[in-house]
């Protein structure tokens, strides 16, 4: 029960922890995982599951933009990401008219995915495995992930030794918030 009712921290902890390896910070993931879980309410009727797919886009979407400000513009990743944040904290209050969305039965048979149970397991819990799953393959065992750990040990070294930094930092941002989508869509 305690892993299934952290899961959805669990997944925003795990994205997060894509832009702590290099040694930035991601405020904007509760923001971005309260858009997603609206997103989802709203659309879920005419896109069905996917909704899902475009919330984690619109989370991967908003990630590549604080990545971009943060490395274009030169703007520290706490403020860029506090910003990005606001903003869709605000966009989710304003498309959701400042109310909760409650979803009906038809619109609740979408969301089994999530909320029910296989072996007296929840399915959060296996959710959250497969994203502890592929965050580990991300950052143990590919090139982002050993470059990723370079960034955080020394940019300037790194970006000596050819690593593109701009694009990693981007691309972590954009999981980041990629993941912060999964997670409001658990919300959901």
């Amino acid at each position: 029960q305690l892993a299934s009712d952290t899961a959805t921290l669990f997944v925003l902890a795990c994205g997060s922890s894509f832009v702590i390896m290099l040694g930035g910070i991601d405020l904007s993931i509760q923001a971005m995982a309260s858009l997603a879980s609206v997103i989802v309410a709203l659309t879920i009727d005419r896109l069905g599951y996917g909704s899902f797919v475009f919330a984690v886009l619109v989370g991967a979407l908003s990630g590549a933009l604080a990545g971009l400000a943060h490395v274009k513009l030169k703007i520290p990743s706490f403020i860029a990401t506090l910003a990005i944040g606001g903003v869709l904290a605000g966009a989710a209050l304003v498309i959701s008219h400042e109310h909760s969305i409650t979803l009906d039965e038809h619109q609740r048979q979408y969301l089994t995915w999530i909320t029910g149970s296989s072996l007296g397991i929840p399915h959060e819990v296996f959710i959250g495995l497969a994203v502890l799953l592929l965050g580990h393959i991300l950052q143990g065992r590919t090139r982002f992930g050993r470059y990723s750990a370079a960034i955080g040990a020394g940019e300037a070294a790194a970006f000596a030794s050819g690593v593109k930094v701009d694009r990693q930092k981007i691309v972590a941002f954009t999981l980041s918030s990629g993941f912060a989508g999964l997670a409001g869509v658990i919300l959901a």
